[in-house]
Order: C-alpha cells, then structure tokens, then sequence
C-alpha cells in the first residue's frame, strides 16, 4: 500500500492510496497488479476498517492503476491516476465523484496521450496539478516511468 493524497475535511481524514492485490505475468516476467482504494481515518493514525476498492480495472487488459491524485473543484471529488494494460500502455486516467468513494471514470476528458514523438511517445504517468497565477499546470513522467524525462503541461483554458 502507498498512500498519495490525504484529505482533512468534517474531521476525518480521507486517504487515496495504490494497493496491491496480485501479480501480472507479462512475457515472462511478473508484475505487481494494483488499483486504487479508498479509507477513512478520525486521527489519520488508527484505522478502523479495511480500505475498499474505489476506481477498478475497465480497459481491456488494463491490469494496474494507481498514484491517485484526489483534488477538489467545484464541490467535486476529481482524480488523476496512472493505469497500465499488457500490451505495454502506461497513461494516465482522470474520474470524478460526489463522494470520494464511487468515482465515475472519464479518461477522455483528461485528454493527455503520449505525444508523437519523443520523451514521452510511449508514456506519460504519474501527473500532478497544481495551479500559479490563475493557471494550471501538471507535471508528469515520460517513458520508462521518467528515465526519458518529466514534462510540464499547461491547461489551456
């Protein structure tokens, strides 16, 4: 389990994190199979159930998801993550929600694919926005997780 955003709100924190749950064979070689789960805490130290699933696998041979970026805009949750599939795509994911819990995916409407050519032809994963001057920006990795570079993308608005 990795945990990568924390929310405090009504006094609970509230926790995105990847998680683990089995390993993926893909020509030969094994790979850690995750998605992406949800858990409440009152003190963000003791937990008093389990961590439920809350974004699953959709596309087809799609077998990891995870790095969930939760943020709020507009009264609603939104969240960007990377998924991955056997035939080698790794990219990134966008879902929203009302709740935090039971998300509703809309890759399409990230659209942010891997570019043509270059750094990030095969890749982009692991984007995180943030905003300066009334603008937002995301950077994210390019191929091979990032060994090929890290970009930053700016919204057109």
């Amino acid at each position: 389990n990795a945990v990568h955003t924390v929310i405090k709100e009504e006094g609970n924190y509230k926790f995105w994190l990847g998680a683990g749950s089995s390993w993926q064979e893909i020509n030969g070689v094994l790979y850690p199979s995750y998605n992406v789960k949800y858990i409440v805490s009152e003190d963000g130290i003791n937990f008093e159930s389990e961590a439920s699933d809350c974004i699953t696998f959709t596309l087809p041979n799609e077998y990891r998801l995870g790095r969930p970026r939760v943020y709020m805009e507009n009264g609603e949750y939104q969240i960007i993550f990377t998924w991955g599939d056997t035939e080698g795509r790794y990219e990134m994911g966008y879902a929203t929600s009302s709740d935090g819990k039971t998300w509703q995916r809309k890759d399409e409407e990230l659209n942010f694919y891997p570019s043509a050519s270059g750094w990030d032809d095969k890749w982009v994963s692991y984007g995180a926005l943030f905003r300066l001057n009334n603008r937002v920006y995301m950077v994210y990795n390019g191929n091979e997780m990032g060994k090929d570079g890290f970009g930053l993308a700016i919204l057109n608005n």
